[in-house]
């Protein structure tokens, strides 16, 4: 409900770009006709990220490059 309120106040209202998160493609697709300019849906993008992984090891390319990515920023967070 704070993603709809952001998009249907703050975005028509001052003409700002709101980039908001969805649980779900049907959340995701709401928040897109409503006026989203971005919708971040999880499952979606991580999935998208698997899928250019094992794209890569596929094709003979190394992955090295994520992993260090992944862990500097694992080892920047507080838990």
């Amino acid at each position: 409900e704070d993603n709809l309120a952001l998009v249907m106040k703050i975005g028509k209202e001052r003409g700002v770009a709101v980039v908001v998160r969805a649980e779900n493609e049907v959340e995701a697709r709401r928040l897109y006709a409503l006026g989203a300019e971005y919708v971040l849906v999880p499952q979606l993008t991580a999935g998208q990220h698997l899928g250019n992984l094992v794209a890569a090891l596929r094709a003979g390319q190394p992955v090295k490059r994520h992993r260090e990515h992944d862990l500097r920023h694992l080892a920047h967070q507080r838990i």
